[in-house]
């Protein structure tokens, strides 16, 4: 049995059994015995805490993903680095991965891979604004949810986007299917190495296969570094032509041809999924002519082995033919459709940068205008930009495209407002989260006492529930940090009236607690207080002393009374200094009965029997 199931740690979370087993840890499902809720705890295995590369793979990846905050991010609630255990806690996951589900299907619609590229773009464009760079992003590290959200995993060896050195063993981070060509090479790595194994991924959704396989993992790597992938729309033709165009382009070789950012590729998949028959006619950013070569000899490659150099010789003279007949052919037709034409000639004319210029002030601009066709592409809430801003452009400022190309803009609809919510007995984590689904950038947690709200729970929110708010606008959490406890001094009072004692302990925030006792000392004095003067207690607390009746303590004596023979029931009376102290009815077969006195000093005492003296004496209750 594993050592850790069964058992607290942290003297936090229980451990309940296993449900995952990777190459550097093992990932537990565990009751957080705090807020009773179902965790997973990934430990960092025992045979590798002695391992530094291992133990620094697992704190980093403790330290990029507690900064991200996503809905498609697996979320981290814990993190506990030490000698003997290093461990995260994250929130359960209980749901299959993307892979296992390509497994079931087969193959995905475009529609369907759509959806999950949609989310999964989302949770990389947020670790990416974050300086985050996941690195090994495969079906396997994405979970799919019962209601078809999906979360991505694993952070492992996720890098910060401002590390600017590559190791030696940074070749070989990566599943060898998924990894980009910068990662085989250990070139500099940025999110477009990302984006590359989101385009591999896109490939197997599509087609159920991957692009690239082999015997083993360096031949994998190879291909991954020289060999072009087979158009998907061979394996899959219900592919639409932009789609693939996109992913294809996510799959450059070379990282400059492919997407820059997450952002500029989500902006295309918009582009598609309000169009899905749009062309996007981009290949390899080159001029026309040489990407026609180029996919030429791939097409060439992809029909036939070459199989000795005469052969390879032979189809590239071919080749050169065929592109010579193209050049003559593509000239003739202009010529032939251009003579005695009236529509002039296009011409290379660079693109203007429109970002933050109002859209309709775009186009009113002539100079823009007998150039481009400015296309309204897509409206979002932005934060940084005013409504009816230009927020984003295809293409971008700065390049040189022909007249008469289309300029694709977003338009920006403002800020996004929404009703504060009321999240006043909400987990405080959970409340950070609805806010930042709402919209708002980053929510100020400010801790405060309660009496009323448990510990970790939102007390109050600035600005109220039913307040209408923007991303901009500061919003504070107020979260209780338990009962305020009041510490209060206790005063010394021996010696003291028992009145002014009391005032004195209420003084304090005390609550007096005195009780009689009998002694010599001056009746209402105190004689002793039960906690120590000058000690802290909680404000509110009880304060006990005693206080002296006036009068002397009594002391006991035991004396033996001896019975008659006759009669059989008597009455026994007993004085002291003449005071009836006791009387009571006995049966003589007892033959005698101890009596206890209470007195001071020397007193005498008598005996009665049925009213007659037997017998007196002095006792001394004081010896």
């Amino acid at each position: 049995m594993d050592r850790l199931i069964g058992k607290i740690v942290n003297n936090r979370y229980r451990m309940q059994g296993i449900v995952g087993i990777g190459g550097m840890a093992v990932v537990y499902r565990a009751t957080d015995m705090k807020t009773g809720e179902t965790v997973a705890v990934k430990v960092l295995k025992q045979e590798l805490l002695g391992d530094a590369q291992f133990r620094v793979r697992f704190e980093n990846e403790s330290r990029a993903i507690s900064i991200l905050d996503h809905q498609n991010i697996v979320r981290v609630y814990d993190v506990a680095l030490n000698e003997d255990l290093y461990y995260i806690v994250m929130e359960f996951l209980d749901g299959i991965t993307l892979k296992q589900y390509i497994r079931q299907q087969g193959r995905l619609g475009w529609r369907e891979t759509l959806y999950f590229l949609g989310q999964i773009l989302e949770a990389l464009q947020h670790a990416h604004s974050r300086g985050i760079i996941h690195r090994d992003i495969k079906p396997q590290n994405i979970m799919l949810l019962a209601d078809g959200s999906i979360k991505v995993t694993d952070f492992g060896i996720a890098r910060f986007a401002t590390t600017q050195t590559n190791t030696m063993t940074d070749k070989a981070i990566g599943s060898v299917h998924y990894i980009s060509p910068e990662q085989v090479s250990a070139s500099r790595v940025d999110q477009r190495s990302d984006i590359y194994s989101l385009g591999i991924m896109l490939y197997e959704m599509l087609t159920g296969e991957l692009p690239f396989d082999a015997e083993n993992p360096v031949s994998v790597a190879l291909m991954q570094l020289q060999v072009e992938p087979p158009h998907p729309t061979h394996l899959n033709p219900d592919i639409p032509e932009g789609l693939e165009e996109i992913l294809l382009k996510c799959m450059a070789k070379n990282p400059d041809n492919r997407y820059a950012s997450t952002q500029e590729l989500m902006y295309d998949v918009a582009l598609f999924k309000e169009n899905p028959s749009i062309k996007f006619e981009y290949k390899y950013l080159s001029d026309e002519s040489s990407t026609k070569y180029m996919d030429a000899i791939r097409i060439i490659k992809d029909e036939e082995e070459l199989e000795d150099e005469g052969a390879r010789k032979g189809y590239l003279g071919t080749l050169a033919g065929i592109v010579v007949g193209v050049v003559v052919i593509s000239f003739a037709l202009i010529f032939l459709l251009t003579r005695g034409s009236d529509t002039p000639a296009k011409i290379d004319v660079e693109v203007p940068p429109l970002l933050g210029r109002r859209y309709e002030e775009v186009l009113q601009d002539a100079e823009i205008t007998q150039h481009f066709t400015v296309i309204k592409a897509q409206e979002e809430y932005q934060n940084d930009y005013a409504k009816g801003e230009i927020y984003r452009q295809t293409p971008v400022a700065g390049m040189v495209v022909k007249s008469g190309a289309d300029l694709r803009v977003g338009v920006s609809l403002g800020n996004r407002t929404f009703t504060m919510p009321n999240l006043v007995n909400w987990e405080y984590r959970r409340a950070e989260t609805e806010l930042k689904r709402s919209g708002v950038t980053a929510p100020i947690v400010v801790r405060e006492f309660s009496n009323i709200i448990a510990e970790d729970y939102v007390t109050r929110t600035e600005p109220e529930f039913g307040q209408e708010v923007t991303a901009d606008t500061e919003v504070k959490i107020y979260v209780s940090q338990g009962r305020e406890v009041v510490k209060a001094k206790v005063p010394a009072i021996v010696g003291l009236p028992e009145q002014e004692a009391s005032a004195l302990i209420r003084a304090a925030g005390l609550v007096p607690a005195g009780r009689v006792v009998d002694s010599d000392r001056p009746e209402g004095e105190v004689l002793s207080q039960d906690e120590e003067a000058e000690r802290e207690l909680e404000a509110g607390s009880s304060v006990g002393f005693t206080v002296s009746s006036g009068r002397q303590a009594q002391n006991s004596k035991e004396i033996t009374v001896q019975f008659p023979l006759s009669p059989p029931t008597i009455t026994l009376t007993i004085k002291q200094d003449g005071e009836v102290t006791h009387t009571g009815s006995y049966e003589t077969a007892r033959r005698s009965v101890r009596i206890n006195l209470e007195g001071t000093g020397t007193q005498i005492v008598e005996v009665y029997i049925n009213g007659v003296l037997q017998e007196s004496g002095y006792v001394n209750f004081d010896s």
